[in-house]
């Protein structure tokens, strides 16, 4: 096609080719494995995600067939985009579909990657077209979906992963990943101390927070945006300088010189066990009539036993299912929420 007929074409045809162009490349560079074309029965991990029309997004993580450190997460909307979303210039199921992608990020900044080959992940989600669109990895009319699947499907291929599956949950089980997707104080220490009290762990656990590079987060925030950045560019997310904390995790390093991408594993140690989600995450009373009809029959849903509430009664954490076996950061990577001290998003 010549350069005088690219420039006839409207800017968002232009910015389609353009990926496809990327997308053929990366699929030109290696082989494709056919364990990268159907989902795993088996997900390594598995989270929830929420997004509001009035402040931000946010999610939870839990290991599943690999361990992981119980993870939240959560960012703010840029004033241009609470200003868009009022103008109903963006929807709340792109605002969904992009908490999607947003998770995903998370996990490739908290876990090696090579835990991500061949692997999958069960996402649920609050939002049925959100849902849609990121099973099918398409959208019939919605552009801002068309960039945000474009990338996530990309950062797949990069990781050399599995679909992951996402399944609808309905909004008032959907708690956690409410709670940290609603207002709520910025403060990293403040905001996870509100999130422990709401949710407490099992004695002698924790929840660890996560946040993205703000770099990362301004290019993620330009799918929003009538002008995205090109994708090479979104490619390029710089995930080593996610940082992680907990409440009562000590350190000597500042929280700047955080900066691996992936949790350094040991065998399970007595005060860092991971633990899993049970049925009263949802909110639900303790009872099997309940149980049956409110949570998700996906098979791959580990960590629902068979009718077993007895097992969802411990004292110290009512929500709480039994504890499994776990793993713990390293000094290096971890950091107490009071020295969190994170800059703020440039706008």
């Amino acid at each position: 096609m010549g350069v005088g007929l690219l420039e006839l074409l409207p800017s968002d045809i232009l910015i389609l080719l353009q990926d496809w162009q990327l997308l053929i490349q990366q699929l030109h560079a290696r082989p494709i494995s056919v364990h990268e074309l159907l989902p795993n029965s088996k997900p390594a991990y598995q989270g929830w995600t929420d997004a509001s029309t009035s402040w931000g997004a946010g999610g939870v993580w839990f290991g599943a067939a690999q361990p992981l450190l119980p993870i939240v997460w959560s960012i703010e909307w840029p004033p241009d985009i609470i200003q868009a979303i009022q103008q109903s210039c963006v929807s709340i199921n792109t605002l969904e579909l992009f908490t999607i992608l947003a998770h995903h990020l998370v996990l490739e900044a908290a876990v090696p990657t090579a835990t991500l080959h061949h692997a999958s992940v069960a996402i649920w989600c609050d939002n049925t077209t959100a849902v849609a669109w990121a099973n099918k990895l398409r959208s019939s009319s919605c552009h801002f979906a068309h960039r945000i699947l474009r990338l996530l499907t990309m950062r797949l291929l990069h990781n050399q992963e599995c679909p992951f599956t996402t399944t609808h949950i309905t909004g008032e089980y959907n708690t956690l990943a409410d709670f940290a997707s609603r207002k709520h104080p910025t403060d990293p220490h403040a905001f996870l101390t509100a999130f422990t009290s709401s949710f407490p762990p099992p004695q002698n656990n924790f929840w660890t927070l996560c946040h993205l590079p703000n770099e990362t987060q301004q290019k993620l925030f330009s799918l929003l945006r009538p002008q995205p950045l090109a994708m090479e560019s979104l490619l390029r997310l710089n995930l080593n300088d996610s940082v992680f904390g907990r409440i009562g995790k000590t350190s000597s390093k500042t929280l700047s010189q955080c900066t691996s991408p992936s949790f350094q594993t040991t065998h399970s140690q007595p005060d860092s066990p991971c633990w899993e989600p049970s049925p009263h995450l949802f909110g639900l009373a303790n009872t099997n009539q309940q149980i049956s009809k409110s949570l998700p029959k996906q098979s791959y849903w580990h960590c629902v036993p068979s009718p077993r509430p007895t097992c969802w009664m411990d004292n110290q954490t009512p929500w709480l299912t039994k504890k499994a076996k776990g793993i713990s950061f390293s000094d290096a990577k971890l950091r107490t929420t009071a020295d969190m001290i994170l800059p703020q998003n440039e706008n």
